[in-house]
């Protein structure tokens, strides 16, 4: 239990799930760097789901993919879902035996709900997902926040807890978690505002529903203020959606170190 263990892509000698994934179709139809797996003899037994594990559509299944093979490699290989697959693929991943884990909510990054004049809009566009992830079995949603445009932190805390609620009642009544989602404002998202942990656990405590949560993403985590393990430790219950791991020189994957050590 005391022991790290390094984040790192195997080798020659080993496999990773995203190496089978990519190379189930084959370096030409994906683009990116993998060891393709030889599938030879005997059917291998599924693998059991100790972990629930994901990955985001859209950083895999690339243009000229064959989309219906990667759904069940994915399968196969032992995802439990997939996020922000689009919408008329959701019941290809469901009928594989996975779940869409979140799909988007509320307007664009530059239109959000941390200024006022977006509320209207965000208000219709989320209530119209909350009821459509309800229909079709999808139990997260996620939202961003928006830049701060030149207000303060504090304004836009406040912004955001005087909007939320106007969401988060339908959403506790169809089950379904809206997760707000960080991310860096130091290299990728330059002026956004939910930058830091802490800004997004003050919301949420303000806000006090059980259907708001955080999308805790590792890779805009580790690039603003490190110190993971403890910031999750402390703030478990505010999580709502499974953190997500990446590299972060640009997000490329390598078989070099990485700069992230999880327990």
């Amino acid at each position: 239990m005391g022991s790290k263990t390094e984040i790192r892509e195997f080798g020659p000698r080993g496999v990773t799930r995203r190496s089978a994934l990519i190379g189930a179709v084959g370096a030409a139809a994906l683009p990116l760097v993998g060891l393709a797996v030889a599938a030879e003899g005997p059917e291998p037994a599924k693998p059991k789901r100790r972990i629930k594990q994901s990955f985001a559509w859209g950083c895999y299944i690339r243009r000229g993919a064959d989309v219906a093979q990667m759904i069940k490699t994915a399968a196969e290989i032992g995802f439990a879902s997939i996020e922000m697959g689009p919408e008329q693929q959701w019941h290809a991943i469901q009928d594989a035996g996975m779940q869409v884990a979140i799909v988007g909510a509320g307007t664009p990054l530059g239109d959000a709900f941390a200024n006022p004049k977006n509320w209207d809009a965000n208000e219709r566009s989320i209530l119209a997902n909350i009821e459509k992830a309800q229909k079709n079995g999808i139990k997260r949603l996620l939202l961003l926040t928006g830049n701060r445009q030149g207000r303060t932190d504090a304004e836009c805390s406040d912004n955001c807890v005087k909007f939320l609620p106007r969401v988060t009642k339908a959403a506790e009544q169809a089950n379904v978690r809206l997760c707000i989602e960080l991310l860096n404002s130091k290299v990728n998202h330059k002026d956004y505002f939910l930058d830091h942990s802490a800004l997004g656990v003050a919301i949420c405590k303000a806000v006090n529903s059980p259907a708001l949560g955080l999308l805790d993403d590792l890779y805009h985590m580790q690039i603003m203020e490190g110190d993971l393990i403890r910031t999750i430790r402390d703030n478990i219950q505010y999580i709502g959606h499974s953190t997500r791991v990446a590299i972060q020189a640009g997000r490329i994957w390598t078989t070099s170190r990485r700069s992230t050590i999880l327990p």
